[in-house]
């Protein structure tokens, strides 16, 4: 066997360890987790049945929660509160929707950097309020089941979908760690598992195990393209805002992902923005977190913390967007 191949072959397996290692870990903080959360099952809404009126789905975008992270007015704390806010808006919102509209189902889209990290850049241990594994075993996942729960008892159907955001990384992005090892879909699936454990019931259904940076959401007939947005780069736009580094993405993906989509939900950029890139609507969302120093030093503006819930229907799509503002 030569030198190069044994070398391989003991790196291969020093990251298995590794990886059993981790998922142990994981498996053990968990279960005493979920030991230390309890909710009461949400009652079941009354189903609408008032045929005259048109149906609607409502699309929740969470993202760039970046849960640990800590500056001047923004901690875990503030970040639990403000999407406690967002989801008590969320439940006004229908109640007013519901005068014109059947609302029966909530899309809750889970966008990535969930979580905010701890070695993402070198001096991050000092702008966090947790290490990485508090964050994401612990603070995240009781945040998101929290807002999950709330959630079923304002709409019969609940479905969660998630994608990983580059916060969440296990890693610096050139270190070696597989893209699987994120902590952003570690949370999610620690959400999961907290909710079912104590929510026996299909009225919340999931699509958080796939592998991709995608995840394609159908909504009545209509499909959205759900990433976070790091996958965009280059190009000039409003504000900071790389519009054409997303047109060129936009126009890559409509050929390469197999599903037919028409509508993009992305985050990352922390600025709300809407548009129409490619024949394809896109929507852009903001981020809970408030002084965003590194924003502020290099577009001069670090942003409102905000969130956006976008109403479909079956034959025209989306027909109205909201921004929740959390500040």
């Amino acid at each position: 066997m030569s030198s190069k191949l044994e070398k391989e072959l003991r790196r291969a397996t020093r990251l298995l360890d590794e990886r059993i290692d981790l998922e142990d870990i994981v498996l053990r903080r968990v279960d005493d987790a979920l030991k230390t959360f309890k909710w009461e099952p949400p009652v079941l809404p009354r189903k609408d049945t008032r045929k005259s009126l048109p149906e609607e789905v409502c699309v929740i975008h969470l993202s760039d929660t970046q849960i640990g992270k800590l500056t001047r007015s923004y901690d875990s704390n503030i970040a639990s509160k403000r999407i406690k806010h967002f989801g008590d808006t969320i439940e006004k919102l229908v109640t007013s929707k519901r005068a014109s509209s059947r609302v029966n189902k909530a899309v809750l889209m889970i966008g990535g950097d969930i979580v905010e990290g701890e070695t993402i850049f070198p001096h991050q241990p000092w702008c966090v309020d947790s290490d990485l594994w508090d964050q994401a075993i612990k603070v995240a996942p009781k945040i998101l089941s929290d807002l999950i729960v709330h959630l079923a008892s304002v709409f019969r159907e609940v479905h969660v979908s998630s994608v990983p955001g580059n916060h969440g990384r296990s890693q610096p992005k050139n270190a070696g760690a597989s893209p699987r090892t994120n902590f952003d879909m570690i949370s999610t699936q620690i959400t999961r598992l907290m909710v079912s454990n104590v929510y026996k019931s299909n009225r919340v259904s999931w699509d958080i195990d796939h592998d991709e940076f995608y995840s394609v959401i159908p909504v009545f007939d209509h499909n959205i393209l759900l990433i976070h947005g790091d996958q965009i780069s280059g190009g000039g736009g409003l504000g900071g805002y790389p519009l054409t580094g997303l047109a060129r993405k936009v126009a890559g993906w409509t050929g390469s992902i197999e599903e037919d989509w028409q509508y993009i939900f992305l985050g990352h950029f922390h600025r709300p923005m809407s548009g129409v890139v490619q024949d394809k609507v896109f929507f852009g969302n903001g981020t809970t977190e408030s002084d965003n120093d590194w924003a502020r030093e290099m577009i001069g503006d670090s942003g409102r913390p905000c969130q956006r819930v976008v109403f479909f229907n079956k034959e025209h799509g989306p027909v109205s967007d909201s921004l929740i503002w959390l500040d």
